[in-house]
């Protein structure tokens, strides 16, 4: 993500936090947008805050979830 980040926003868009992991802080106009960017991240990123932001990822990985849940087969 380090270099998506430099890439995108620049070198100084983050900082590096002592266990290694990057802390990033952006203003957005567009949270549908927001919420996208942080999908096509899948799970290398992890949303502090807004707390609206993090519910709707929550409940899109519970939709997905449900609609990829692997059904246990029993053979009879």
């Amino acid at each position: 993500m380090k270099w998506q980040l430099v890439e995108e926003y620049g070198v100084g868009s983050f900082v590096e936090q002592p266990d290694g992991t990057l802390l990033f802080e952006h203003e957005y106009a567009d949270e549908d947008g927001l919420i996208s960017w942080m999908l096509s991240c899948r799970d290398k990123v992890t949303e502090l805050e807004p707390e609206s932001v993090k519910d709707k990822l929550y409940q899109i990985a519970c939709d997905m979830i449900g609609k990829y849940e692997r059904k246990e087969k029993k053979h009879g």
